[in-house]
């Protein structure tokens, strides 16, 4: 007989990093009983995986280098709100914004303080928070309009 209830998932947020060396902070979906391992493991070839601003995407799994859940075994909480992560006021303008973001990652790059042989828990923790700033400004982004390179388009 068929059954058509459908078997209840958690929400959890991860950081991605794709062999490119691109990182984001996206969601996935698995059982309470489940791992992220289990499915990386599974017959499919793509992940869907959420995006913090609600889109989802599908990933290769063999694009994937690295997927770390970023609050282990918890079900993820609604995505930071960006301006406030950045702490910026929300009517910054394009070159403001490009020019904070920076600042913030040249003072929290992994690399540069793996360089200065800080413990690996604090790089580790650098990399999850330089995601969070990536996405956080890719966000603002993709929400007004403007390109993450800062040319002023």
């Amino acid at each position: 007989m068929y059954n058509d209830q459908k078997t209840p998932k958690i929400k959890l947020e991860v950081e991605i990093v794709l062999n490119s060396g691109n990182r984001f902070i996206g969601f996935i979906f698995t059982t309470p009983q489940g791992r992220v391992s289990d499915l990386f493991n599974d017959e499919r070839h793509f992940l869907p995986i959420e995006l913090s601003d609600g889109r989802t995407m599908m990933v290769r799994k063999s694009a994937i280098e690295q997927a770390a859940p970023l609050a282990e075994g918890q079900p993820a909480t609604k995505a930071q709100d960006p301006y406030d992560l950045l702490d910026i006021p929300t009517d910054i303008d394009h070159k403001s914004l490009r020019h904070h973001y920076l600042s913030i990652i040249k003072e929290c790059h992994p690399d540069r303080l793996q360089s200065h042989g800080l413990p690996t828990p604090i790089v580790k923790f650098a990399n999850r928070y330089s995601a969070r700033v990536n996405d956080a400004y890719r966000r603002i982004c993709r929400e007004r309009g403007w390109s993450e390179s800062g040319d002023g388009s």
